[in-house]
């Protein structure tokens, strides 16, 4: 997707082995090397920089998604497959800004500063609650990824991955979609939907000069 100069490439497999023949398909990519080959037991993963040559010799970088599954398919949840998707490309989103456009500082980093600030941003380790995201953990749809207890940490600042919690986030942010109860958007709601907001608005602003 996207030009040959900086495409993003959706792979799909447990296992990455591919031949030249089928990225001829893709921009007319004629070979492809893959740095950080993984396998997945299950969903997906955003790799780092890939490389690859045109046909006519030049040498490009790309990024790369690798799915071994969709959250959601065996259901045959296609909000759930969706969203997934949507997830991995927040990690890509901080891909970019660190590695294309250099910010001194990532989103994840950002995000694990104001957890630390703010209560309202983190995540515990109760699936049946949303902290703020529009499902509950369980239900594996506004929260893709399950929380990973620090058993040393007490509620609420039990899970310790700003950088899923963000995925998830810039899932909330992609749709605008966060926790509401009968009065509307709950505090946890509101406090992501706004820090995404505000920071959404700086990079955008920084990368492409879209305002809002």
């Amino acid at each position: 997707y996207g030009t040959t100069i900086m495409p993003v490439i959706f792979l799909w497999g447990d296992e990455v082995e591919l031949d030249c023949d089928t990225f001829s398909l893709l921009n007319t990519l004629n070979a492809l090397k893959i740095n950080n080959y993984q396998n997945l037991g299950s969903g997906g993963i955003t790799l780092g920089k890939i490389t690859y040559w045109s046909q006519d010799g030049v040498r490009h970088s790309g990024n790369a998604i690798k799915f071994a599954s969709l959250s959601g398919q065996s259901q045959g949840n296609l909000e759930k497959m969706r969203n997934n998707v949507v997830h991995e490309l927040g990690h890509l989103f901080n891909h970019v800004l660190m590695n294309i456009h250099h910010f001194s500082q990532d989103a994840y980093d950002a995000l694990s500063r104001n957890m630390t600030r703010d209560p309202l941003l983190r995540r515990g380790g109760d699936q049946n609650l949303s902290y703020g995201f529009a499902g509950p953990g369980y239900d594996m749809t506004w929260q893709q990824h399950a929380c990973n207890l620090d058993t040393g940490l007490e509620e609420p600042w039990a899970c310790t991955q700003p950088y899923e919690i963000f995925a998830d986030q810039f899932l909330g942010w992609t749709f605008d979609r966060w926790e509401q109860d009968a009065g509307g958007l709950t505090d946890q709601g509101k406090a992501r939907r706004d820090w995404m907001g505000s920071q959404m608005w700086y990079w955008l602003g920084e990368i492409f000069g879209i305002g809002f």
